[in-house]
């Protein structure tokens, strides 16, 4: 199964969960570190890489690099169409 429909998977199981749990849940089952996971949350926010990198303290480029690790990890084309998959999979 690709981490991309995983994604999809972890979004969509039933059961109320907060936001942030299941953030931490889709990094931990998409093999995320913590700070591919801290920088995805915030993305996920709505946050841009300048903005990210501001309120975690560290250069754009360190978010790139972040942002780079996760497309490998969940084989998706870029973060929009990632973020796209998740959102569907919220309903």
């Amino acid at each position: 199964m690709s981490s991309t429909v995983e994604a999809r998977n972890v979004l969509s199981a039933p059961g109320p969960k907060r936001e942030e749990s299941v953030v931490i849940d889709l990094g931990v089952r998409l093999g995320l570190t913590s700070g591919e996971q801290r920088v995805f949350s915030r993305i996920l926010l709505g946050e841009s890489y300048k903005e990210v990198a501001a309120s975690l303290g560290c250069s754009v480029k360190n978010v790139e690099f972040h942002v780079s690790n996760i497309l490998r990890r969940t084989h998706a084309p870029s973060m929009k169409k990632l973020l796209a998959a998740i959102s569907l999979a919220q309903g």
